[in-house]
């Protein structure tokens, strides 16, 4: 409990008169406190007086140092508008609102962080159908709540724009690497889904029976909350309060407030067990407006903000002193057995023999995993590039687009696809090539957040935005880049060559005697993957018996 805040309200202060008074005196240093105030956000949350700064430099899209707010803000507004420009030629006249423009240059960013730095043979830049098909996807509708949200905050549209972009980026993150600021691929959402799961189950078995009984699955209505951590199912005033926390908390803390207000929730919920499954999901898809914010969020700070206090040079919310290890060709051990008994997951089993040698016959194996992932990314891409555009019509009397070197055209009427995308393509050689130069981690990416230095790192993407096949011809090496492919979330009950691989690690790398190589997660695996969750791991995670990426970088640590 905070007690200082405590005795404050019992003199008549309200948290947000606390948090104007602490703000005001950490602004008044020349260089801000990020962890400092960090801390006072996940606590009291912010005034509206201080929110968008506070957001902006917790957010990472201005730094911390007061005397480059000015330029930095400059290049952002400068980059937003360029991005904006290109995408806008994207929509039509009808589709040119400021969401819609907002979402498309969200896109060519998106596209850029995924592109710039690979040596690839993909375009540099997206086509057009690439951004049309964004704009119709599940992504773009997250995006667009989380906008929405931000230009409620913000007055200009950069502002907004730059902070949705990582905000998002920022809720995709389970944690970063210590030594080398790798991130953990973005299995942020499906972390946070399992963790609530866990929690109902562990907390509130009887929340957990009277949905079962309904036919309604604690993923569902996680997955609804959890995409855009609420956006949707809160009041928009609500949500920005909410927020105000969330933008300084771990990555645990939105399960923990969701498991407060499903407590909340519960009178209602069984209320309408007898209504069906329909109804219980339209209440928890509009949940009416909260009285008191404070009675979710202190309960999810106390129960996260032990993090906090890690003593690191780098983000303590994020930080893990652990790497994915290094197998070379002709290692032998443990961590080759659990690696071939992953690649028999993937149905390479038949290559090789589960011999704890890396040799000829796993490297084929290898070879072949690498050589089906870069065809299954490329595969994806050229789906993509084909989706037809939703506005080429046919032409009129009956006559058929005519193709020019292989783009549909219209006859008459407003620009066609290709005449768009060759001004797109003036407009990326004479305009964007500044922002193109300036989306470097030197400049726009000046990031006071942990992934800021790599944000354009090949490796930070994969799981993301696909496989570099040029970063894995020819390597006789099983590393970083590879292990997030092959590992699945796994817990009790789960049966396969992955709980075999699991098994082996807490057998012969960790000392847990009692578990059996079955394949088989049982009991006993359960109580060991708990008990090396609460007292092996390198850093506070959860003990829930689940082993997602988190538990699996722990174990396998380098």
């Amino acid at each position: 409990m905070n007690f200082r805040a405590a005795y404050l309200r019992s003199l008549g202060f309200e948290h947000e008169k606390i948090a104007k008074s602490e703000v005001g005196a950490l602004f008044s240093e020349d260089v801000i406190p990020v962890n400092q105030l960090r801390k006072l956000c996940l606590r009291v949350g912010i005034g509206s007086t201080w929110r968008g700064e506070v957001w902006k430099i917790i957010l990472g899209v201005i730094p911390p140092q007061r005397a480059a707010w000015d330029s930095t803000s400059e290049i952002r507004k400068q980059s937003y508008d360029q991005l904006y420009e290109a995408a806008s030629l994207v929509l039509t006249s009808e589709e040119r609102t400021r969401e819609d423009g907002m979402l498309a240059a969200y896109s060519v960013h998106q596209y850029f962080l995924r592109r710039v730095s690979k040596a690839s043979s993909a375009k540099l830049y997206p086509s057009v159908r690439t951004v049309r098909s964004f704009l119709l996807s599940e992504e773009a509708a997250g995006a667009r709540s989380v906008l929405r949200i931000m230009l409620r905050v913000f007055n200009t549209e950069w502002e907004s724009f730059w902070c949705a972009v990582k905000f998002i980026q920022a809720q995709r993150i389970v944690a970063v690497l210590k030594h080398s600021g790798k991130r953990l691929q973005s299995w942020g959402v499906a972390y946070r889904v399992r963790l609530l799961s866990e929690l109902l189950v562990q907390k509130e078995p009887q929340i957990v029976k009277t949905l079962h009984a309904t036919g309604l699955r604690e993923e569902d209505f996680a997955k609804l909350w959890l995409r855009n951590c609420l956006a949707d199912a809160l009041r928009e005033d609500d949500v920005i309060a909410l927020w105000d926390h969330l933008i300084a908390a771990p990555a645990d803390f939105v399960s923990h407030f969701s498991l407060e207000l499903l407590k909340h929730l519960e009178p209602q919920i069984n209320e309408l067990k007898h209504e069906g499954k329909s109804e219980i999901l339209q209440l928890l898809a509009n949940i009416p407006p909260l009285q008191s914010l404070e009675k979710f969020t202190l309960p999810a700070a106390a129960a996260t903000a032990s993090l906090l206090d890690k003593n690191t040079n780098l983000d303590p919310l994020l930080t893990f002193d652990v790497e994915w290890p290094l197998l070379r060709y002709g290692e032998r051990g443990v961590i080759v057995k659990v690696m071939q008994l992953l690649l028999r997951t993937k149905g390479l089993g038949g290559m090789f023999s589960v011999d704890s040698y890396y040799g000829d016959r796993t490297e084929n194996a290898l070879t072949r995993l690498k050589k089906q992932m870069y065809e299954i990314e490329v595969e994806k891409q050229q789906k993509l590039s084909m989706q037809s555009d939703p506005n080429l019509r046919s032409a009129p009397n009956g006559e058929q687009p005519m193709r020019v070197g292989g783009e549909p055209t219209r006859v008459g009427g407003e620009p066609t696809l290709r005449d768009k995308s060759e001004a797109w393509k003036g407009v990326r050689r004479t305009r964007l090539q500044g922002s193109m130069d300036e989306m470097t981690p030197s400049s726009l990416e000046m990031d006071n957040s942990p992934m800021a230095k790599h944000e354009l790192d090949a490796d930070n993407i994969t799981g993301v935005g696909g496989v570099q096949k040029s970063a894995w011809d020819g390597e006789r090496a099983f590393g970083p880049k590879l292990w997030p492919t092959l590992l699945e979330s796994i817990s009790a009950g789960s049966r396969g060559d992955d709980v075999k691989a699991l098994q082996a690690l807490l057998i012969q790398r960790h000392g847990y005697s009692k578990v059996r190589e079955d394949g088989y997660f049982g009991t006993q695996t359960v109580n060991a993957v708990k008990d090396f969750q609460a007292h092996v791991a390198t850093r506070a995670i959860p003990v829930d018996g689940i082993v997602g990426p988190v538990t699996w970088i722990h174990l396998l640590d380098s």
